[in-house]
């Protein structure tokens, strides 16, 4: 028995191991997707799918190697008489093989509708409903390329063994005195044209697709940290606003509650409340009966005062929360429409276009206005006390009932710290 060359035993061994790989790879994903409603009803997965059969179906016969080529067919590492290494086949075995072995051409053209596919969805942003109308030439492409090729192949009898499989090479080319049909004669040709050319076409074209969606995300990118930064700056300034305009209010509060008809813990108080403390014990003073009765209805009237104060300010407060959140929000939409398409703000999918200059010089107004804002409100003195002040007021107001709020005293005059507001 003769012996193959080592180079025969490791081509007939090797492609049986990366196609072990390929086979199982591809079944994973076959089953994914046949298993799962929710992807059999994506596109993309469809692809997927189609791009796994193809494999499988050509890993198969590479996973065959050089079992399909014809008993005996000498091997070209040898000396002309040492036979390729596991070749146990005919040529009828080998046409078959060599028809799946062309027919590999469908996976790189799979791998180019799944480019287009990301192209048209993410770059130009088409819906699936739009999809839906050109997906099956992304079926019928691959498949149909490469159903034709491998049986133009077969029935052009121009289908060989190489020394690993069959494929395109005319077995005629190793017969002495055989005579060569013209389309045998242009069999390189023909190989480039039906695999080795839509390979690499695939390589420039899917190069180019990845190319064009890194600068779109690039340009995504940029366009989104610069409206952060517009969204951040916005923010502080209308936070400054309010500070600005609430700064009126809190100084009436602190007037009103500095005032002498707000009740101040004396001693006069603290005896006041140990004679009550006595007298719930049953320790009655006859003689300060009526200076208590006297106290009390002060300390009422004081206290009637205080949240009659306390309401008109919660209501002034409530009237400028509403002014300051309209004009907030004609402010945003005003720089929606004259600002959104240069930096990020109202701008669709579709739309990827960064005006530079336009945007900086947007951004520098919002930086001048934002200082602007931050001055007036350094001037206005407010803090974050006045604004628990200002809490503490409405939580009040909120606790006087609105039967309550009737009975109370007209509000006019201590109210008149907010005469100039608004």
């Amino acid at each position: 028995m003769t012996i193959s060359p080592p180079k025969s035993v490791a081509l007939a061994i090797a492609p049986k191991l990366t196609a072990t790989l390929s086979m199982f790879g591809s079944a994973v994903i076959l089953l994914k997707v046949v298993r799962s409603p929710k992807r059999r009803n994506q596109i993309m997965h469809r692809i997927m799918l189609g791009l796994s059969i193809s494999d499988i179906l050509s890993a198969i016969f590479f996973f065959a190697s050089t079992w399909p080529i014809p008993e005996g067919t000498p091997s070209w590492f040898g000396d002309g008489t040492q036979p390729i290494f596991w070749a146990v086949g005919s040529e009828r075995s080998c046409n078959v093989a060599g028809f799946f072995v062309q027919f590999q051409v469908a996976n790189p053209l799979f791998n180019a509708t799944l480019a287009t596919y990301y192209l048209l969805t993410v770059y130009y942003a088409w819906d699936d409903k739009r999809l839906k109308k050109i997906e099956w030439l992304f079926y019928a492409i691959p498949f149909g390329y490469a159903i034709v090729t491998s049986t133009f192949a077969v029935a052009a009898n121009l289908i060989g063994h190489v020394e690993w499989t069959c494929w395109i090479l005319p077995p005629e080319l190793f017969i002495e005195g055989a005579e060569l049909t013209n389309m045998q004669r242009s069999f390189r040709k023909i190989q480039w044209i039906f695999l080795f050319g839509p390979v690499w076409c695939c390589i420039f074209y899917i190069s180019v697709i990845f190319a064009l969606l890194y600068r779109k995300m690039k340009a995504l990118e940029l366009k989104l940290m610069r409206y952060s930064v517009a969204l951040s700056s916005r923010q502080h300034r209308e936070g400054s606003r309010i500070r600005s305009y609430l700064s009126p209010f809190v100084s009436s509060i602190k007037r009103t509650v500095a005032s002498p008809s707000y009740p101040q813990e004396t001693e006069e108080g603290k005896s006041d409340q140990q004679q009550a403390d006595n007298s719930a014990l049953g320790n009655v003073n006859p003689d300060l009966q009526d200076e208590e009765f006297e106290s009390g209805q002060q300390t009422t009237i004081d206290l009637e005062r205080m949240e009659s104060t306390a309401t008109a300010i919660s209501d002034s407060i409530h009237a400028m929360m509403d002014r300051i959140g309209i004009g907030v929000e004609e402010a945003r939409l005003k720089r929606t429409s004259t600002n959104g398409s240069a930096c990020g703000v109202g701008v669709g999918k579709e739309e990827l276009k960064l005006e530079k200059d336009t945007c900086m010089l947007f951004l520098a107004e919002e930086t001048k206005e934002e200082q602007s804002d931050q001055q007036q409100a350094d001037s206005s003195g407010l803090d974050e006390d006045s604004f628990e002040d200002v809490e503490g007021s409405v939580s009040m107001n909120e606790r006087i009932g609105p039967d309550e709020r009737r009975d109370l005293p007209d509000a006019e005059e201590s109210s008149t710290p907010l005469a100039n507001v608004g």
